[in-house]
């Protein structure tokens, strides 16, 4: 034992008792509540810095020898006085919260440190809550980020908790819209909101917001019939009525799932499904999934057979379909997500390459495109998927070949016309003109809007109106071109995948543009094993079928 230890020691023992009234040594008065009691200014003061700027600044109290603490428990300040001047253990889970409040309030240092270190080994269901608040009111960002951790472990328990039903909604609402719940299913936030919603009658005006930061999209149907759709705080409000519509509609419209990806469909990071986005390159082998969140790239099974360039792909639900090629013109199959496999389905009617290919209701379309003579074509194709047959459903207005699936173009020579075919009349009609002549564009689809990203870099928004559109330019990617390229949008920004650029030069790896709203950033991905895209699209997949993230070479094209 060290000399200090020694001192420390022996100066503790010889303060113990000196807190008795009358005792000759007290020289200052501490009022709390009705007590009083007799202390130390110099113990005081060597303990706490709150005590020591009253005494060494000349303020009244100093003056007086007497100081009146508000807002400060009575017996949690005795026993403060028995630990700094017997040194003893006062704590318990009982009372650690409160001493802990005073503690910081007086500023003893070294009392609020053990309190901490004690609230940190005992963080229970029952606390946690409290510890975060307090936590993060007294500024100590490492005990609040340690009960915020354990929040997110055992959500689950903790939503059934008293502490849980008395956080007010700023608290519900960090935790519901956080990303690192773990949670195994949606179903157990709603549950959650719904339960802190009708623990009080006030809290029926919160029900929107806290169920826009819910994931409505990945409750079950079920989920949404059974409990949702019979609940009468969820009925009787329309907004939230309108959300759970158009969650019931996610899980319905099974050839629109995929369009656009809201903050209500992006998966939780301790869900058993992530959102990805799935790459066709050209080449049998070249398929892979790209996880948003971890930023990596799986490969996926190889397609049966090498489809060549110009071969189309969609979504319908979860799973992805891929139609003609230039190797395998009439060739059509289905990657199912879920297994992890493909199923190699009913030929088409016509082998095409370089076509478009849409789901629309229960059934895919492929429209235009090149036959075997290397002719344009118009003729447009339905697979039904209910009877797995194809049928000749009508013509384009023109014949066209590299198009997109909301905007149609040729690239024989570069178009500038815009067409739309109606499934319901299965007829084609013009819509209007582009403001320049392009070819191999990538479209995307948000609302009644959508975006065209040329070859050129050129951003227009085109919107529809009955059997016209609207179209303006609206920002230009600067030193962008390229060929084969794909796009997508996630959660706001707009990821351009691959493709060839004339000169094989390196491009930005990020272009900033404004369109408040819709997204704000473009993300350049180029994975070193795909040049030419023939499709990229947006799913969610099980995270047990990824495995393996590779190392793929990012830097180039």
């Amino acid at each position: 034992m060290t000399w200090a230890q020694v001192a420390a020691i022996n100066l503790l023992q010889g303060i113990q008792g000196r807190l008795q009234p009358g005792s000759p040594f007290a020289d200052v008065l501490i009022h709390v509540g009705e007590a009083e009691f007799p202390c130390h200014r110099v113990i005081l003061a060597a303990y706490s810095d709150y005590f020591l700027a009253m005494f060494t600044s000349g303020m009244q109290e100093d003056v007086t020898r007497s100081v009146k603490l508000n807002d400060v428990p009575q017996h949690i300040f005795a026993s403060i006085l028995d630990a700094l001047y017997n040194g003893r253990d006062i704590l318990d889970e009982r009372n650690v919260i409160e001493v802990w409040r005073v503690a910081s309030m007086l500023q003893i240092a070294c009392l609020r440190q053990y309190c901490e270190d004690f609230l940190a080994d005992h963080i229970s269901n029952e606390n946690c809550l409290t510890i975060w608040r307090e936590a993060r009111l007294s500024s100590c960002t490492v005990l609040a980020n340690e009960a915020w951790n354990f929040v997110h472990r055992e959500f689950p328990s903790i939503k059934s908790t008293e502490d849980f039903l008395a956080c007010d909604l700023d608290d519900i609402c960090l935790m519901v819209g956080s990303d690192d719940l773990n949670v195994a299913q949606e179903e157990e936030i709603v549950d959650a909101i719904l339960m802190w919603v009708s623990h009080e009658e006030s809290r029926k005006t919160h029900l929107s917001k806290l169920m826009s930061l819910a994931r409505l999209d990945l409750v079950s149907e079920a989920f949404i019939l059974r409990r949702l759709m019979t609940e009468s705080m969820v009925m009787e409000n329309q907004e939230v009525l309108g959300m759970v519509r158009r969650s019931l509609e996610y899980h319905i419209l099974l050839a629109r799932r995929h369009d656009e990806c809201p903050p209500s469909a992006i998966y939780r990071r301790a869900s058993g499904m992530d959102n990805v986005m799935v790459v066709l390159g050209e080449g049998k082998d070249n398929f892979y999934a790209y996880r948003f969140k971890t930023e990596e790239w799986f490969q996926l099974p190889p397609i049966p057979e090498d489809m060549g360039l110009g071969s189309a792909a969609c979504t319908f639900g979860d799973d992805i379909y891929v139609a003609g090629g230039k190797n395998t013109m009439a060739a059509f199959f289905q990657f199912e997500t879920h297994k992890n496999a493909w199923v190699k389905l009913a030929p088409m009617n016509m082998g095409r390459r370089n076509h478009s290919h849409v789901a629309i209701g229960h059934r895919l379309y492929v429209l235009g495109g090149l036959n075997n003579e290397v002719t344009t074509l118009s003729s447009v194709e339905c697979y039904d998927i209910s009877k797995a047959q194809w049928t000749d459903v009508g013509n384009l207005h023109t014949a066209v070949r590299s198009s997109g699936s909301a905007v149609i173009e040729s690239d024989t020579v570069t178009s500038r016309s815009v067409q739309c075919f109606n499934t319901s009349t299965n007829t084609s009609y013009l819509l209007g003109a582009m403001p320049a002549e392009t070819c191999l564009p990538r479209t995307i689809a948000t609302a009644s809007k959508f975006y065209l990203i040329t070859q050129e870099g050129c951003v227009w928004k085109m919107k529809l109106n009955d059997r016209s559109i609207n179209i303006h330019q609206k920002t230009q990617l600067w030193d962008f071109a390229r060929y084969w390229h794909g796009a997508i949008l996630h959660d706001g920004i707009v990821y351009v995948i691959a493709g060839e650029t004339p000169d094989n030069s390196e491009l930005p790896d990020v272009w900033k543009v404004e369109l408040q709203g819709v997204f704000q950033s473009v993300h350049n991905l180029r994975p070193a094993n795909i040049t030419r895209c023939m499709a990229c699209l947006r799913t969610v997949m099980e995270k047990g079928m990824l495995r393996d993230a590779l190392a793929m070479d990012v830097s180039r094209v």
